[in-house]
Formats: structure tokens, C-alpha cells, sequence
């Protein structure tokens, strides 16, 4: 891992964009998940559990405004 890279844990909730695909961790905060590896992940929520590698970017802006962008490098299903 890159020195900014976090692992994140948590479960797919509902976004307000159909087209946007969030993350609650345990702790209730959100992240925006972005980048190709993101983008293969339902956008509807589902509550699925999982977890996923990358960095948050506090600059990069999102029509969605679900708490900070995350672009994501790596997705593990099984968390």
C-alpha cells in the first residue's frame, strides 16, 4: 500500500443519486466511492458488507455529497 492508501469497512447504503455508490463504516461515517473499481459496485445500496482499498481525496468534488470522495484501488467482497 501507498502511504495515503486507508482500507475501509463497511456496508453499501442507499445513496440520493441513483448514480452514486456509498459506504457507511461502522463508526456511521460515509465515503463517495469512485474509480473504475467502484464503478463495479451496485449503485442501489443493498447493505452488502465489504471492504475496500484506496485513498480519500478531501479536493475532489462529487455531485453526490455523501461525505468525503474515495477513489478505490482494490474491492474485497468477503469483509
Amino acid at each position: 500500500m501507498r502511504p495515503r492508501d486507508r482500507t475501509l469497512t463497511g456496508h453499501l447504503v442507499e445513496a440520493v443519486e441513483s448514480s452514486c455508490v456509498v459506504l457507511r463504516t461502522a463508526d456511521g461515517d460515509t465515503f463517495t466511492l469512485v474509480g473504475p473499481a467502484a464503478r463495479l459496485l451496485p449503485a442501489s445500496g443493498g447493505g452488502a458488507e465489504l471492504t475496500v482499498r484506496g485513498r480519500v481525496e478531501p479536493e475532489m468534488l462529487s455531485h453526490c455529497m455523501q461525505g468525503p470522495v474515495f477513489v478505490v484501488t482494490e474491492v474485497v467482497r468477503d469483509a
